[in-house]
């Protein structure tokens, strides 16, 4: 028998992603033939249906949506937390108090590949992160083939391809700090931090907690092991000092220029610098690392070019919930003809930079509803993307461009990858 037979499971939180930690746990533990709880605050409406359709093909999986009950929590043998679960949550107490066991997706991933030849490489930071994955990923398969896993908080969770894995396979994963707080036996090979800027102080009660969550990635490693830094961050610099593996600093790549690649933006150049350092500890080809870098597209939802109709185009960088990278997008594209379709709820960042920036590049700007509008500039209010995207294409001309990259988050209503979605169809539609 199995350690998780007939354990009673509660997967605290689904989640909207269809290859995410919510629903990954879910199927490893039915498989594992546990008896398991789904619980999501939010309704079916608003979770993914094909995630939902999934679980409904197992008769030890009950879905409880729309709420939490305390009763699942005390009588739980194991509590599977979703990343962005605070950890003073009342359920997660009410569950410690029983004994229960609390366990992430990585959790679980890191306490399965222990001692399995597999190497680990993370990316965290602020921003930049699941760029800089991608494009790891994308150089490695070049050697490596097959043996190149991608995952982590870039939308698949390693639950999915876990037991696939044989010695001598490479995972890449992109972690966000809600993933990093939860780890304890982990142990990443190669490390990445791009920068520290202000972010997720509605979850963090101070910068200094959210940057200890970021240095959690190297707290393992070793004399052995590498972590590359941003030697042009301050907080990022520093930390070199507190680790015990082998340091490489990396700036702005000089090996390619902004005008031979698809990417748009001088940040761009970082994000290539950084995964170029890995590419190296990696013996990738420098032949290998540059092509590979000269045809990369972009990453789905970060400054991604959906179309170009009638001389406008379309980008989608839903995953900017946050100002800076707002800003950074604006930077990239011609002033003064840019439509961006912002606004939203704040995460405690103060937004006093992108307004700046808004005033300065933007055309015109449209508001989706939230409680951070009133510190941006006036623009047009819309209820919802649709309508959003309908008056950003009415006031378009030939050579603008509409930008969605709102800056803020629009939780509760919707995440960042469901948004993107919904945009994407919307400006499909026109014609």
């Amino acid at each position: 028998m199995n350690k998780y037979q007939n354990k009673k499971v509660v997967i605290m939180g689904l989640g909207r992603m269809e290859k995410g930690s919510g629903i990954a746990a879910a199927l490893f533990f039915a498989k594992q033939q546990a008896q398991v709880i789904v619980t999501d605050l939010r309704t079916a409406r608003l979770l993914n249906k094909n995630s939902l359709k999934k679980i409904k093909k197992f008769k030890n999986i009950k879905i409880i949506l729309g709420q939490h009950r305390k009763d699942d929590f005390a009588q739980a043998d194991i509590i599977v937390k979703n990343p962005a679960v605070k950890p003073n949550s009342k359920f997660i107490k009410i569950a410690q108090e029983n004994n229960a066991q609390i366990l992430t997706d990585l959790g679980l991933f890191f306490e399965y590949i222990n001692k399995k030849n597999i190497k680990i490489i993370g990316i965290t930071g602020t921003r930049g992160k699941s760029t800089i994955t991608t494009i790891i990923y994308e150089i490695l398969k070049k050697k490596y083939k097959n043996k190149v896993y991608l995952g982590g908080n870039i939308g698949t969770s390693p639950l999915n391809f876990m037991a696939k894995l044989k010695s001598g396979d490479i995972v890449v994963m992109e972690i966000a700090s809600f993933q990093l707080h939860d780890l304890v036996n982990h142990h990443f090979d190669i490390a990445v931090i791009t920068n520290i800027l202000p972010d997720h102080l509605d979850y963090y009660a101070s910068m200094q907690e959210y940057q200890k969550d970021k240095e959690n990635i190297f707290k393992n490693q070793n004399k052995n092991d590498f972590l590359i830094l941003n030697q042009d961050d301050r907080k990022v610099k520093a930390m070199a000092k507190k680790a015990n593996s082998k340091i490489f600093f990396y700036s702005k790549s000089k090996k390619v220029k902004l005008k031979e690649i698809y990417l748009l933006g001088e940040h761009s150049l970082y994000n290539i610098a950084a995964a170029y350092q890995v590419a190296k500890i990696m013996q990738i080809p420098e032949k290998d690392i540059i092509s590979t870098v000269k045809n990369f597209k972009g990453v789905a939802n970060r400054m991604e070019l959906i179309r170009e109709y009638h001389g406008i185009k379309f980008y989608n960088d839903t995953t900017s919930t946050h100002p800076q990278a707002t800003i950074v997008a604006l930077q990239a594209l011609p002033k003064k003809r840019i439509i961006l379709i912002s606004g939203g709820n704040t995460k405690n960042i103060p937004l006093a930079e992108m307004a700046k920036e808004i005033n300065k590049r933007v055309k015109i700007l449209i508001l989706f509803p939230g409680n951070a509008n009133y510190l941006l500039p006036t623009g047009i209010s819309v209820k919802n993307i649709s309508q959003a995207v309908r008056a950003a294409w009415q006031h378009a001309q030939s050579g603008d461009t509409i930008l969605f990259s709102p800056g803020l988050t629009w939780l509760p209503e919707i995440n960042e990858f469901a948004r993107g979605e919904v945009f994407v169809k919307n400006v499909k539609k026109i014609s």
